[in-house]
């Protein structure tokens, strides 16, 4: 029943489907005192033209603004598409991101997209493309597309969120956890395959629980980012991110690295634990050009956690012994790089 598909493109909101039609792909709508936005978003997702059956899913977090009100204006308008949780007590608080990890693996679609109510998409074709992408390529586990930055009242402010952020040298289609870990793949833009990855005890407290699930995803594929421009990330000032400085940031950043290397696929933990030193380095030296010492202790323990996680790391044959040993050599020639870096650019004394 799942494979049943219109000869068109029409939008979900016309579309009628028996009841047995199970949905092939379901939206992940995750709420919290997004009243004022979350109109446009669940437009966003009404104007989607597809072949396929959708279902929208939306999780309220007890949200005390009116969003679930707003929210089931909308499910008596559109029953047949939209599915409804509302908290009445928040979970967040209570379970941390195990409430949300238990809310997208309840999803009942092949595919599942995700969306926040604060942000929105702007491509009709949005679905039918990545699904389309994703049926073309069995390799890819994970689809993306860029996203335009619009202000609290959704005015634009910027074309691309990854050229902002990151720069031009994002690779089309990550591989590996390494360029996964240098790479920027907006919340708002991907469309997956469901499949049963895995969630470790570590996820429950994470801020950045994206860029977990995006790692353990992985395990199962590579990640495409398949071109164009398809929706808006919102910056306000409620958001969990934009509301941290970035010494905050630096450490959120640290600590979901870290929580990665122990609980990913024991194949990728030499490239995680690279990245965890490499992260835990960083954040030891903004603290120390800002001439704070109180996070030190804790990046030193995430770097000296690094160099024994790496024998999470498979040790059947002599070759795996020697890539382990190898990843510690590496590991342990940072804080030399960042030191021979510092007197690189420092001025000399020495008189001409």
């Amino acid at each position: 029943m799942h494979n049943q598909r219109l000869k068109l493109p029409i939008p979900i909101a016309e579309q009628r489907w028996p009841e047995d039609v199970p949905p092939y792909l379901s939206i992940s709508c995750l709420t919290y005192n997004h009243r004022d936005f979350l109109a446009r978003t669940l437009d966003g997702f009404l104007m989607q033209e597809t072949t396929f059956r959708v279902e929208i899913s939306i999780h309220d977090d007890a949200s005390t603004d009116g969003t679930a009100e707003l929210a089931r204006s909308y499910q008596e308008r559109y029953p047949q598409l939209i599915r409804l949780a509302v908290q009445r007590k928040n979970q967040y608080s209570k379970r941390g991101n195990l409430a949300i990890v238990d809310f997208i693996t309840s999803l009942k679609g092949r595919y599942v997209a995700a969306c926040e109510g604060d942000d929105f998409w702007t491509d009709r074709r949005k679905l039918e493309l990545q699904v389309a992408y994703l049926e073309a390529h069995p390799e890819a586990v994970l689809t993306f597309h860029d996203v335009e930055r619009v202000n609290e009242r959704g005015e634009f402010v910027s074309g691309s969120k990854i050229k902002d952020l990151i720069g031009a040298g994002q690779p089309r289609k990550i591989t590996t956890y390494t360029e996964l870990a240098r790479s920027l793949i907006p919340t708002l833009s991907i469309v997956y395959r469901n499949v049963r990855f895995r969630v470790g005890v570590r996820v429950q407290w994470l801020t950045i629980l994206d860029c977990y699930i995006y790692a353990m995803l992985l395990e199962h594929g590579q990640a495409h980012n398949v071109g164009g421009t398809m929706g808006a990330h919102r910056m306000h000032s409620g958001g969990v991110w934009t509301s941290r400085n970035e010494a905050q940031q630096l450490a959120a950043i640290m600590k979901t690295r870290a929580a990665i290397a122990r609980e990913i696929a024991p194949h990728f933990c030499l490239e995680a634990c690279q990245v965890l030193a490499t992260a835990a380095s960083n954040f030891a030296r903004f603290e120390i050009s800002r001439r704070r010492i109180g996070s030190l202790p804790g990046c030193i323990c995430r770097y000296l956690g690094a160099l024994v996680i790496c024998w999470r790391a498979p040790k059947r044959k002599v070759e795996d012994i020697v890539a382990i040993l190898v990843a510690q050599l590496g590991i342990l020639s940072l804080p030399i790089k960042i030191v021979w870096a510092r007197l690189k650019r420092k001025p000399s004394n020495i008189p001409k």
